[in-house]
């Protein structure tokens, strides 16, 4: 009878050991997830800051010179000219 106590007891830690390493996989899975989201959100950004800083006419490659600037180099530009970026 103490056996089937013993078992018993055994099984229900088995159990238990299982099902917390099981939680902390999924914790371990969503951290990642997160840490490739912020990852993403990080390239994502440097990528908008990089396209919106203001270039010389003529400075890419295979342009032409005769593109009009985006409208956030246009921005820039005025604000510089104007008295306020004095």
């Amino acid at each position: 009878m103490r056996r089937a106590f013993e078992l018993e007891a055994e099984k229900r830690k088995a159990a238990r050991d299982a099902e917390t390493r099981r939680i902390e996989l999924v914790a371990e899975q969503r951290r990642a997830q997160m840490q490739l989201q912020q990852a993403k959100l990080d390239h994502e950004i440097r990528m908008l800051e990089m396209s919106s800083r203001p270039t010389q006419l003529g400075e890419g490659e295979g342009d032409d010179g005769q593109s009009r600037p985006s409208l956030e180099g246009r921005v820039i530009w005025r604000f510089r000219q104007s008295d306020f970026g004095k």
